[in-house]
C-alpha cells in the first residue's frame, strides 16, 4: 500500500472529469476504486493498471451504470408513491395524500366546474413545484463549460425530472380545457378530466412529501 503521487491524482481525476459522470455517488465510487486499486500496485505499475482501469470504467460502461440507477431510483420513487396513495393501509403514515388530492380538488369542481379543478392543479404546481426542486436542487452542481448539471444522485435527478413533468402535464391538460368546450365538457368530458386530475395532483403531493423527506434525510 503506498500513497499516490499529486501527479497521479490528477491523472485520475482528469481522466473522470473526461468521462463527464453526471452523478457524484458514481463519480466518487469510481474514483475510489481507483485508488484502491492503484495505491496497491508499485509505482512502475501505475500506467499499465491506469490503462486497465480506463477500459474497465470506459465511458460506454460508466453511461450504462448512469442510465441503471436512474431506473432503480424512479422504481423507487414510484414505489413510494404508491405505497402513499393506499390511505387504507393501518401503517401508511402518509394516508392522508389521497383525501387531501380528493378534498383539494372537490370544492373547485362543486364551485367553479371544470376549471376550478384545472384551476386548482395549477395553484398545486405553483406552490408545490418550488418545494419540490428546492429538494432536488441542493444537489445539482451547474457546470457552465457542458451545459449541463450534475447530481449528487440519481434520486434527486428523478425528483428533478418528475416535478418538470408534472409541469408539463398541468400546461397540457390545461390547454387541452381551455381548447374544448369547458363550459360545457359533458358528462364524458367530466369524467375524463377528474381521471386526468386526481393521479395527476396525487404523483404531486406524494413527490412533495418525497422530496422533503429526501432534503431531511440529508440535513440530518
Amino acid at each position: 500500500m503506498r500513497t499516490l503521487s499529486s501527479q497521479e491524482i490528477t491523472l485520475i481525476d482528469q481522466r473522470l472529469e473526461s468521462l463527464k459522470i453526471q452523478y457524484l455517488e458514481i463519480h466518487h465510487e469510481i474514483r475510489d476504486h481507483y485508488f484502491t486499486k492503484l495505491e496497491k500496485k508499485p509505482a512502475e505499475e501505475f500506467d499499465p493498471t491506469f490503462q486497465q482501469l480506463n477500459e474497465t470504467f470506459s465511458w460506454s460502461v460508466v453511461k450504462k451504470m448512469e442510465k441503471n440507477l436512474f431506473k432503480v431510483a424512479g422504481k423507487q420513487i414510484k414505489e413510494r408513491q404508491w405505497k402513499m396513495i393506499k390511505f387504507w393501509k393501518a401503517d401508511n403514515s402518509n394516508f392522508y395524500i389521497t383525501p387531501l388530492a380528493i378534498s383539494i380538488l372537490l370544492p373547485m369542481y362543486i364551485l367553479f366546474d371544470v376549471e376550478g379543478v384545472t384551476l386548482m392543479m395549477g395553484i398545486v404546481g405553483l406552490i408545490g413545484l418550488p418545494i419540490s426542486l428546492f429538494a432536488s436542487r441542493g444537489e445539482i452542481k451547474i457546470i457552465p463549460k457542458r451545459f449541463t448539471a450534475q447530481f449528487e444522485t440519481a434520486f434527486s435527478h428523478q425528483i428533478f425530472s418528475m416535478s418538470g413533468i408534472f409541469l408539463g402535464g398541468t400546461l397540457l391538460i390545461y390547454v387541452a380545457i381551455n381548447n374544448w368546450n369547458s363550459s360545457n365538457p359533458g358528462e364524458v368530458g367530466r369524467v375524463l378530466i377528474w381521471f386526468l386530475a386526481i393521479p395527476h395532483v396525487l404523483h404531486f403531493l406524494t413527490l412533495i412529501r418525497i422530496s422533503l423527506d429526501w432534503k431531511l434525510k440529508k440535513t440530518t
